[in-house]
């Protein structure tokens, strides 16, 4: 900075003294600084070329210029601030779907993602048992129907219950239907696993013949798979036993039930009387009325035997005994055993 203010101060001195008439115009040639137009103006253009280093310098009086004096240099120009253009974007170019800055919009924020679950890695070290291997899941098991045992019942109950509960599976719905009797029977919901067919009234004029009744039992999963099973049923009348001597069968109304009675008598002029119960199922006897008796029972073979035995009463020409008999399925009957005695 310092030699630029030198050559300044140094060219206006010179000037001053050319000016006021101090300095010859020959001594100006002997400076070789202006001693030609072109020297002068090479000064002076080299003087404009250097950058302002303040600004409101005095003004110097300076004496009037002849024509042999050199031209006044240009004013230098003040300094300007320099201020940079706005920054601009580059055009884009523009079409119908393309919006402006102010008409866009910031997208939607995407939905979160799940974390994904890596499962944690299995360390074995030497000497551990093996690691039990991982139990891939399985399809469940198809379902089973289940319709119940056959079963043998008594007609004069009027209802037989369906159960199919002992049923399995994944869900079960379950539908009933009846597929063979002699009569049709109303099913009171065929779609309960468990529920009655009623309608089974004992008639006093049917015969001492079972009569057989078969269900059918369909059970379904929540995957559409079916299974069906079956169940019969035996009616009958009346226990399956043989009275000897030969006893007399017929229904009478006990109760409000058609009960099937077993009537049979004999003549002796023993001191006792004998009579043989034989059933293929075992038979319970509860004493309604009558006499005195004693009863004893045997298996033989495939089936039971009951002998019971019958004494006289003082000064009674006759001895009777009524008995309820019930077998193993719950089916009763009457039995009427009776004596009459001869001279002894």
């Amino acid at each position: 900075m310092r030699p630029v203010l030198f050559v300044v101060c140094f060219c206006l001195g010179v000037s001053l003294m050319v000016a006021s008439g101090y300095l010859p115009k020959s001594a100006t040639g002997q400076s070789g600084l202006t001693t030609t137009g072109s020297r002068s103006g090479d000064v002076r253009a080299a003087v404009d070329r250097l950058e302002p280093v303040f600004t409101g310098a005095p003004t110097i009086p300076r004496a009037p210029l002849t024509d042999d004096d050199p031209p006044e240099p240009p004013a230098m120009p003040s300094p300007e601030v320099y201020t940079p253009p706005p920054a601009r974007l580059p055009d884009v170019e523009r079409d119908s779907n393309t919006a402006t800055a102010s008409e866009r919009t910031e997208p939607p924020p995407l939905p979160a993602e799940e974390p994904v679950r890596v499962p944690e890695p299995t360390v074995q070290f030497e000497g551990d048992p093996p690691a039990p291997p991982v139990a891939e899941p399985m399809e469940p098991p198809p379902p089973v129907a289940a319709a119940g045992l056959d079963r043998v019942v008594w007609g004069g109950w009027g209802d037989l219950i369906l159960d199919g509960s002992a049923s399995t599976g994944e869900g079960l719905s379950y539908r009933w239907r009846q597929v063979g009797g002699a009569q049709n029977l109303r099913i009171a919901d065929r779609r309960a696993a468990r529920t009655t067919a009623a309608g089974l009234e004992a008639d006093p004029d049917a015969p001492w013949d079972d009569a057989t009744y078969e269900f059918e039992l369909t059970v379904t999963d929540t995957q559409g798979r079916t299974a069906t099973d079956r169940v019969t049923y035996t009616v009958r009348p009346a226990p399956l036993m043989d009275v000897s001597p030969a006893a007399e069968r017929r229904f009478e109304d006990r109760d409000g039930y058609p009960l099937a009675h077993y009537e049979a008598w004999t003549t002796t002029g023993a001191s006792r009387a004998t009579f043989e119960i034989v059933s293929v199922s075992p038979l319970t006897f509860t004493k309604a009325a009558g006499a005195r008796y004693t009863l004893r029972s045997a298996k033989v073979g495939e089936g039971y035997v009951y002998t019971l035995t019958l004494y006289p009463q003082r000064r009674q020409p006759t001895t009777w005994v009524e008995l309820l008999v019930e077998s193993e399925e719950k089916i009763p009957a009457v039995v009427q055993l009776g004596v009459e005695w001869g001279a002894r």
